[in-house]
């Protein structure tokens, strides 16, 4: 498969000695809105031209993959960058993620080839022009180390037993490295370095229906970020109050009032003082935030640059998470309508709601409304009405 096409499966099974069909439409992340819009028309009509409209249909999209999809592949499901309008530069070498706790559910996704794609939770394959690397992180399974070894025979058919080797995380030579691009920071970390016993979970914070609202996400990839919204991601040691780019003032203060209660409220014993609480915004994700994501796309926010490129090119202080409690300090913080209007607006405040530091008072006078009544408008409104006072 590749991430930027989309495909139809005809399955085809007996029950009872009788033939039924599944018709899967399969959707890469980087697929264009017409060819998902045509892989549905083109399911619909095999299942009209060929099946007398007797197969079910079902959509999936790449990262939500069901067990019985996943069962077709038996363990050699891979997943390659580019497509056919969607064409990826060439490289020197090509790296494949592999993810998955049994035979049938694993597979394989191949990553941007530089050293910032690692993951200590993970196997992965290196191919170059003279050896096929297997490297496994120290949080790597038995089983995901199993499936590396006979994706082999799938991905580089040609390779000797002789041009194979096996690489443990932390035993690396200098050779390895180079063959990457240069050492550089990955995903790794005192829980991604051994196999999972308790999974992450992701919850999206909305308030779009009228109420705040936070619901669980299930096996959650990278796409399942909503820019709209904001997300907490808890991978136990840490929790992540994670904000997208157009997420409404309102969302910010209450997903970080969320975050602090879900800890607060956890039956284990976690705490505001025993676990790491931070904020994290839309394209400055940290490793230890992407870590949890499988074959993370720097290209969809960050243009491509790891969180190593966004320090040196915007300064550390710009890019760091930062304290769920001083964040939640921050916005109880209120300045002048003056000092808010300044083209460099007074340390701890948010550049994208400026408006949440106003006292009641001035944010009458310069709305000409109420904080509540400007909470319940549109965001496109809410943006007119900052550019008109000058606070966007």
């Amino acid at each position: 498969f590749y991430t930027g096409d989309c495909y139809i499966i005809l399955y085809t099974y007996n029950t009872s000695g009788r033939e039924s069909n599944i018709i899967y439409f399969w959707q890469g992340t980087k697929s264009s809105t017409d060819e998902r819009g045509a892989s549905a028309i083109y399911a619909q009509r095999l299942d009209d031209n060929e099946l007398n409209g007797s197969a079910t249909q079902i959509r999936v999209v790449q990262g939500r993959e069901p067990e019985h999809f996943l069962r077709i592949f038996q363990g050699k499901m891979i997943i390659l960058l580019g497509g056919i309008n969607n064409e990826e530069p060439d490289a020197s070498i090509r790296i494949f993620q592999v993810r998955g706790t049994k035979d049938f559910n694993t597979m394989a996704i191949q990553v941007i080839p530089r050293a910032a794609s690692l993951n200590s939770n993970d196997a992965f394959i290196i191919e170059s022009e003279t050896h096929v690397y297997l490297w496994y992180g120290k949080g790597a399974s038995s089983q995901e180390r199993k499936v590396s070894k006979n994706l082999l025979s799938y991905l580089c058919p040609d390779r000797h037993k002789s041009e194979i080797v096996e690489i443990n995380e932390g035993e690396e030579l200098s050779n390895f490295w180079e063959l990457l691009g240069g050492k550089e920071a990955y995903a790794t970390g005192k829980r991604l370095e051994k196999e999972q016993d308790m999974p992450p979970r992701l919850f999206q914070c909305s308030n779009s229906s009228g109420r705040f609202n936070a619901e669980e996400i299930i096996d959650f990839t990278q796409e399942d970020l909503i820019e709209d919204d904001v997300m907490i991601l808890d991978t136990i040691d840490e929790v992540y109050v994670w904000i997208g780019n157009a997420a409404n003032a309102i969302e910010r203060k209450e997903s970080l009032q969320t975050a602090m209660e879900y800890i607060k409220s956890d039956p284990t014993g976690r705490n505001p003082d025993n676990t790491v609480i931070l904020q994290v915004k839309q394209g400055l994700e940290p490793p230890s935030f992407t870590g949890y994501f499988m074959a993370w796309d720097t290209n969809k926010w960050s243009h491509g640059k790891t969180y190593e490129d966004l320090k040196r090119e915007l300064g550390q202080e710009n890019v760091e998470a930062t304290s769920v409690q001083q964040e939640l300090a921050n916005f109880d913080k209120k300045y002048p309508f003056l000092e808010l209007v300044q083209k460099i607006p007074p340390i701890g405040v948010d550049p994208s709601c400026k408006e949440m530091y106003l006292t009641d008072d001035e944010f009458l006078k310069v709305f000409k409304m109420s904080f509540n009544q400007y909470s319940t408008m549109k965001l496109w409104k809410q943006l007119e009405l900052k550019k008109k006072v000058g606070l966007f």
